[in-house]
């Protein structure tokens, strides 16, 4: 029944008040964002529903959520993580530089006290792997710098720049996890991060939306340079 699966999914993964099937999209989402499934890996259906002690209906529903955020994509013999080719990275950054630093300038005017706090626990635990081996850190530098720029799509108070943005931050996610060593291999980002900070915490708008045009415009630059062989005539 569905009472007993969900008492058996809150035992294999995060127990939360929300339908069996939207706990599996959310702990499957949650995989794959933080590169615990990978690109390209394969997801199949009786596979997931054994590992999480549910029945196939609600990882069924789950699976046809990912795909529709793109996450997940139909490669004619199963569902795969979506492997983010080249272009479809671009345009996942290029998308970025049109909607966040919009978005950074409506934070900046809209941003409480309680949201710049956890901005800050962000910056700073970013901040305490300057200078360390990054690859290391792998899973706090992500996990800090998903979340910095989910607090400032949730900071905006937009609903439609709000849900634009955390579908395109999840597949920024993915793009990250692709090129992780490339495009983060500089410790650039955590000053950038920090200056993003100052503007918000200042609710100087105008100041915001342009550090963070600099930061997401740096990043873009750094993928379009690190693929430079995988560009399209």
């Amino acid at each position: 029944t569905e009472e007993k699966e969900k008492k058996s999914m809150e035992q294999s993964c995060v127990a939360k008040s929300q339908p069996l099937h939207k706990q599996v999209y959310e702990y499957l989402r949650g995989q794959i964002i933080y590169g615990k499934i990978v690109n390209g890996e394969k997801l199949i259906e009786s596979k997931i529903a054994k590992e999480l002690n549910v029945s196939r209906s609600p990882v069924r529903e789950a699976l046809r959520m990912l795909c529709a955020d793109e996450l997940l994509v139909d490669k004619g013999d199963g569902l795969v993580v979506n492997p983010m080719d080249y272009q479809t990275s671009i345009e996942v950054y290029e998308s970025r530089i049109a909607l966040e630093p919009f978005a950074a300038r409506l934070a900046a005017e809209r941003i409480d006290d309680v949201i710049l706090a956890q901005m800050k626990d962000c910056v700073d635990s970013v901040e305490n792997c300057r200078g360390k081996v990054i690859a290391e850190n792998y899973a706090l530098i992500i996990e800090a710098n998903t979340k910095f720029h989910a607090l400032i799509s949730q900071a905006c108070r937009h609903h439609f720049i709000q849900k634009y943005l955390d579908n395109n931050q999840a597949l920024m996610a993915l793009v990250r996890n692709n090129e992780f060593y490339q495009t983060i291999h500089e410790e650039d980002f955590i000053d950038e991060h920090a200056e993003i900070y100052e503007a918000l915490a200042e609710h100087d708008a105008e100041r915001a939306e342009q550090a963070m045009r600099k930061h997401v415009t740096t990043d873009y630059e750094a993928f379009q340079r690190d693929n430079k062989e995988s560009r399209r005539d």
